[in-house]
């Protein structure tokens, strides 16, 4: 008999996992707050703290205890540590979404325990976010995003909607053809000025962290979040995310219009570069010549999800 698992159940579990997750990153910059030590893993654009270790781990154990056997890809990846059975375990109650029961194995939770970490570290606290995406045979099914320093939680799945965050329309005028882009705090590179450029007209809206880059979306704050197969982002940024966008009528691809997989055998990164847009930024995609020809998948990652499926 094949083990089966409630997407209901681990939605609900991964809403409230995600608010302790960000009260434990509270607690750190309360009390280590400037003094907090920065470790770098690739460069001093990618740096790690306690805080990113400890969610993660609150996460993992939480999960897998609930969950047994459940494939968890986290980004710092720290060892799985069961919690005390003690612990109590909260649901949120998510009456109105009633996702299917689905085999364990073809499920896949992917965790970025502190997305905007440079952010966290330099003190623009908004744009620190914990984001879980759940996928189901490579596709995203639902997402959750947690802003810690606002305490706001936002998530949602494709077929339901998305729920926890205003939706505001003071940039979706049809008779504007300027298409706003949610661009990073950091310095760009030449690639993303490039691929920018072929919007024009635009106009880049600074918003910190990829996940709040892409509720920037979600929230109407922006219309696209882009990024180029030069440089990358990794699939715990975008997993929660781009169900989020399928659930609004948006779409997240990579250059050339093909959704990555987030199997548990893929590529960590979305290394064929990213084009995020909102249901009213549909419309600007056109815009948008591909570099040619798109590279070659390496060898024995499984085929992406052509966007016509997206919707099932």
């Amino acid at each position: 008999r094949k083990v089966m698992i409630s997407l209901h159940d681990l939605l609900s579990s991964c809403i409230d996992v995600s608010r302790r997750a960000g009260a434990e990153i509270v607690r750190i910059h309360e009390q280590q707050g400037h003094d907090i030590e920065v470790k770098h893993k690739s460069g001093p654009k990618d740096p790690v703290t306690i805080a990113d270790v400890n969610s993660e781990k609150l996460i993992k154990g939480l999960i897998s205890r609930q969950f047994p056997g459940l494939t968890i890809i986290g980004e710092e990846s720290t060892p799985v540590i069961l919690p005390p059975s003690s612990e109590p375990m909260l649901r949120f109650d998510l009456t109105d979404m009633t996702l299917p029961s689905v085999p364990l194995n073809e499920v896949c939770l992917w965790v970025d325990p502190l997305d905007g970490t440079l952010e966290f570290v330099e003190g623009r606290l908004p744009y620190v976010s914990v984001l879980l995406g759940i996928s189901h045979r490579g596709t995203p099914v639902a997402g959750v995003l947690h802003q810690p320093f606002l305490n706001q939680t936002t998530f949602g799945a494709p077929g339901f909607g998305v729920q926890g965050c205003t939706h505001s329309t003071a940039i979706e005028n049809p008779a504007s053809d300027v298409c706003v882009i949610a661009h990073t705090f950091a310095r760009g590179s030449p690639e993303l000025d490039e691929m920018m450029k072929q919007f024009e007209p635009m106009r880049p809206e600074r918003i910190g962290g990829s996940g709040t880059k892409g509720l920037a979306l979600l929230e109407g704050k922006a219309h696209l979040f882009v990024h180029p197969h030069t440089s990358f982002t990794s699939r715990w940024d975008t997993c929660a995310i781009e169900a989020m966008l399928y659930a609004t009528g948006g779409s997240l691809t990579d250059e050339w219009g093909i959704r990555y997989n987030y199997g548990p055998d893929t590529s960590r990164t979305n290394d064929r570069g990213l084009i995020a847009a909102s249901a009213f930024g549909q419309r600007f995609l056109e815009r948008y010549n591909a570099p040619a020809p798109p590279p070659t998948p390496a060898p024995g990652t499984p085929a992406p999800i052509p966007v016509h499926m997206a919707h099932h």
